[in-house]
């Protein structure tokens, strides 16, 4: 009984060390990056910065009611992008290095 006790505790344990190894060579890699944000350039339009990005922004930067920018929120970072009135790119900026949400 005691070796087939540890048995199923060896292979349990192999199984899990064998998922996290396929788990974290199968990771999708984060579109919201210091190097998607560098693809990003003066005069693009919001549509081309959400291809870029995948997806659309997760919040706007907003003073005074006029919207100035958008941010997108990331595993290991944010990118937060600056339109001007006509929705065009004036400046973008990556923020991050530790981990931005769990």
């Amino acid at each position: 009984m005691r070796i087939n006790r540890w048995l199923i505790v060896g292979a349990t344990l192999i199984a899990g060390v064998l998922l996290a190894i396929i788990t974290s060579i199968t990771r999708t890699p984060d579109p919201i990056s210091r190097t998607n944000c560098q693809r990003i350039e003066s005069g693009m339009t919001l549509s081309e910065v959400e291809a870029i990005l995948t997806r659309k922004a997760d919040s706007a930067i907003t003073i005074g009611g006029a919207e100035l920018g958008k941010v997108w929120i990331g595993r290991d970072g944010s990118v937060l992008v600056a339109f001007d009135d006509k929705e065009r790119v004036v400046s973008r900026m990556f923020t991050g290095g530790e981990r931005a949400l769990p």
